[in-house]
């Protein structure tokens, strides 16, 4: 199983403002502002990462050697928003791409998940292509960070702050509460192919 973000999100789940002001640096004072920016895409980052969650809308492509026989496709990173695109090798090893008719999508799973339509299956696909489906879907709360949930950017504010705050200090450990806070908002399993738990 492959899986690649293609699109960036478009905005930052923190804003440079919000950022600024958990670090007790006053708008005004645009001296860190590149150091502060750094610091909301590293922690956004580690937020997306530990907790297996995309926060603000980005679009990700997953690629597996086939369609799985149990029907469900399981697609990581919730929450998911939509699928754009489905395309399978067929017998031929021409490119096809799978009428959104024979698949119905599930989006209020975490993660989310795609199967066959009633009375549908899932084509055959050419045997041994390593990238034999393509999954191609839209990830995230929302376009902007005020859809990102409050307890997300909460703990992307903390890492901030607490990175700002101990800049250099490489023996310095991440804090347990901001441990406990990533945990919690942690996506049940990490899944790899077919969704099986890793």
């Amino acid at each position: 199983m492959g899986l690649v973000r293609v699109d960036e999100p478009i905005s930052l789940a923190v804003s440079l403002s919000e950022a600024k002001k958990q670090c007790e640096v006053a708008d005004s004072d645009t001296s860190h502002d590149t150091h502060i920016t750094r610091l909301i895409n590293s922690a956004v980052a580690d937020v997306e990462r530990h907790t297996r969650r995309a926060l603000v809308t980005q679009v990700w492509r997953m690629t597996l050697s086939g369609f799985p026989s149990c029907g469900r496709i399981i697609l990581p990173r919730p929450p998911l928003q939509n699928i754009e695109a489905i395309e399978y090798v067929d017998d031929f090893g021409v490119v096809q791409t799978l009428p959104d008719t024979v698949y119905q999508v599930t989006l209020d799973a975490s993660p989310g998940y795609i199967s066959p339509a009633f009375g549908e299956s899932w084509p055959a696909t050419r045997p041994e292509t390593l990238e034999a489906v393509s999954v191609t879907y839209t990830a995230g709360y929302g376009d902007v960070a005020a859809a990102v949930p409050e307890q997300f950017r909460n703990v992307v504010c903390e890492l901030i702050a607490f990175r700002f705050m101990n800049r250099g200090d490489v023996d310095v450990g991440i804090p347990k509460h901001i441990k406990w806070s990533l945990d919690s908002l942690k996506c049940g399993a990490s899944y790899g192919y077919y969704g099986v738990k890793n």
